[in-house]
């Protein structure tokens, strides 16, 4: 009798802490499913600030892309002045009454004048 008594405090025992255990796995459960819920919206955050990037970094390659092809029609430019600017020659005055003896010759007045006339 002692023992079935024994035996009967026992189970209750068990099954109060059955249901403790039971308890705490409810509660790890539902914070486990409270912070699965803010990682999924910190996700969305980030995955927000991720496509802003990459929208950005996109506008900039663009960006850049186009500075680096009026830098080199810049230098392009450059380099035909120079050009046209090695190729100048003066000639003698003919005529007239300024102090200056020396003139651009025809050729390279024409080619001054044709570069400053070119198509933008």
């Amino acid at each position: 009798m002692l023992f079935s008594i024994l035996k009967e405090q026992w189970a209750v025992v068990l099954l109060a802490f059955a249901a403790v255990v039971c308890a705490l796995l409810y509660v790890r459960n539902l914070n486990l499913k409270f912070e699965i819920t803010e990682l999924e919206h910190e996700n969305s955050a980030l995955q927000a600030r991720l496509d802003a990037c990459r929208n950005s970094l996109a506008a900039l390659q663009t960006a850049n892309a186009a500075c680096i092809e009026r830098e080199s029609e810049i230098r392009r430019d450059e380099q035909a002045r120079e050009a046209v600017m090695a190729k100048v020659k003066t000639r003698k005055r003919v005529a007239g009454t300024d102090d200056k003896t020396e003139v651009i010759d025809d050729a390279s007045r024409k080619a001054v004048v044709n570069r400053l006339n070119r198509p933008w």
